[in-house]
């Protein structure tokens, strides 16, 4: 997985000079809502309702730039876009227990762009991967390790400047430090994203 990244950033950045035209960047900001993975923990409350956490889930923000026209075959064009964000998940309140589960997500993507369409993929590397728990939780704290995985992405572009659409990540997350062995993240959602 780490030698098939390391080539698919090693060719990127190989292309990017010797195509580069009419290249235009963008930043942007986004926000997105993911669902899925393997269950990490089931709260059950006083009144019988409960609360899971997903090692996929997570609501995000993010802030980035998009290098678009990197390759132009027009219509179609290759962009690429890297982010950074922040991807948090939590339990409903409870009077005796909170629970924070924070990832960090870095993201570089190639995406090809044809009118209002883009469709892309590219490598994701996770990091600061923290599950704390307090008052009664307090034994649910652990990190998990840093993870690379691959993210697929479909979005329109509405109004010029945004952008909204469907992604699926794949990821393994592990923690061998914590008797954590390898825990499945991959996910499901969506994203709003805005291009300046």
């Amino acid at each position: 997985m780490k030698k098939a990244i390391g080539l698919y950033v090693a060719l990127v950045a190989a292309l990017i000079p010797a195509l580069a035209q009419a290249v235009t960047f963008h930043p942007l900001i986004g926000f997105g809502a993911e669902f899925g993975g393997d269950k990490l923990l089931s709260v059950t409350y006083s009144d019988g309702s409960k609360s899971d956490v997903y090692a996929g889930q997570g609501f995000s923000a993010f802030g980035g730039v998009a290098a678009q026209g990197l390759i132009d075959l027009s219509p179609i064009t290759l962009d690429l876009q890297a982010t950074l964000g922040v991807k948090y998940s939590t339990i409903s309140d409870a009077s005796n227990a909170s629970l924070d589960y924070f990832r960090f997500p870095l993201e570089l993507l190639a995406f090809v762009h044809w009118r209002d369409l883009r469709v892309g993929a590219g490598p994701v590397y996770h990091f600061g991967n923290s599950f704390t728990g307090s008052g009664t939780l307090s034994p649910y704290t652990f990190t998990f390790d840093n993870a690379f995985g691959v993210t697929a992405q479909a979005d329109y572009t509405f109004g010029q400047h945004w952008n909204i659409g469907v992604r699926f990540t794949s990821i393994t997350y592990q923690s061998p430090s914590n008797g954590i062995g390898k825990t499945n993240g991959d996910n499901v959602g969506g994203e709003l994203s805005y291009f300046l």
